[in-house]
């Protein structure tokens, strides 16, 4: 896994734990330096984590970091002896591709556009060299979002045998947790003066649309946005009074925010990254019934029956006036909730693996 298991819950995080229940599996993450965004995200599973050198951005670095990692996995992890590798990110491949055996199946979920990235920018023609080599080798790929398939299918011409879109879900036991009071006091200041709560659940980098968020707190009084989650390096945060930032929390207290919550928000600038992306959080919200307010892009309108969609601030606006005045939002129906849960997703995952 390319992610901490200590970061907020992400596709990774939930397809591991599904997995795990009928599945020997064994999870190994790079050493991570930063500490400052990371929780306990209770789990069962027994994570490794892989020793690496810090300032990945200087290639002498991730060059040597692929060795190093490379030989850790092969003789401390014995490598070898596993049937399926599965890989989260592409950036993980140059790490295992000298020690991977012809007989090994590799299983690649590609659930970014990877390449597009602000941060790996100077990176990209080294990537798109990863990732070719990658697509090439992979047994099964899976594509979190229709988008990202027809966008990578086209660019590769991988063999229709070997992808399928496996989208995003919400987690089996989210309907059943218990609400906590942990963060009730916030909830409880803001409402006693008639605020309404906007939150939103995520990693927060440069495609967060704070300018959206700062026109309308000059033109709504009323409000206040609860941002929950970690910032990416060099994403400059949005100073104000009426914003409050959580940082990451427990994935466990996730449900009792967004019930407490009167509208969820996903306020991103549209570009490639984001339109090949399928939200994790709008499953979560979706199944919760909440009132949503999402920018518009293709691969979201599946969702157009739950969610309030904006395409430029003057819809955002309009869209807000009327979530205000009925916070109410059609709550998902049974199918949806017994289609999209990780149990129903990682049973195709497994039918298909079989299938190598």
């Amino acid at each position: 896994m390319h992610i901490p298991w200590g970061w907020i819950k992400q596709r990774p995080h939930f397809l591991a734990e599904e997995l795990s229940n009928n599945n020997k599996l064994d999870i190994y993450t790079p050493k991570v330096y930063k500490k400052n965004s990371l929780i306990e995200n209770e789990t069962k599973l027994k994570i490794n984590e892989l020793f690496k050198l810090p300032f990945e951005r200087f290639l002498i670095v991730r060059k040597l970091n692929s060795i190093i990692i490379g030989l850790l996995l092969k003789y401390i992890y014995e490598i070898n002896n596993y049937k399926y590798i599965w890989l989260t990110d592409l950036r993980l491949y140059p790490q295992i591709e000298k020690v991977l055996k012809n007989n090994q199946q590799l299983i690649y979920d590609c659930m970014d556009d990877v390449v597009e990235f602000d941060v790996l920018a100077n990176q990209r023609k080294e990537l798109l060299k990863i990732e070719q080599s990658l697509f090439s080798r992979s047994n099964l790929i899976f594509f979190s979002s229709e988008e990202l398939k027809n966008r990578k299918v086209e660019q590769y011409k991988i063999n229709q045998s070997k992808y399928e879109v496996v989208l995003n879900a919400f987690d089996n036991s989210f309907l059943q947790e218990k609400i906590y009071q942990n963060y009730d006091s916030y909830f409880e200041e803001y409402h006693k003066k008639g605020f309404k709560v906007l939150t939103y659940i995520g990693t927060i980098s440069s495609w967060f649309d704070f300018e959206t968020l700062q026109k309308s707190l000059k033109e709504f009084d009323n409000i206040v946005y609860f941002i929950v989650g970690p910032f990416e390096p060099e994403t400059k945060k949005l100073e104000h009074p009426r914003i409050v930032y959580f940082g990451s929390v427990e994935h466990k207290f996730v449900k009792s925010l967004i019930i407490k919550s009167d509208i969820m928000i996903m306020p991103f600038k549209i570009n490639k990254l984001i339109t090949a992306v399928d939200p994790v959080k709008l499953y979560e919200y979706i199944a919760l019934g909440k009132s949503i307010l999402t920018v518009e892009y293709k691969e979201l309108l599946k969702f157009k029956e739950f969610v309030n969609f904006y395409s430029d601030y003057n819809t955002f606006k309009f869209i807000l006036e009327t979530c205000m005045q009925n916070s109410n939002n059609t709550k998902a129906n049974d199918d949806f909730i017994r289609n999209n849960s990780w149990h129903s997703r990682v049973k195709e995952v497994i039918q298909l693996m079989n299938s190598i």
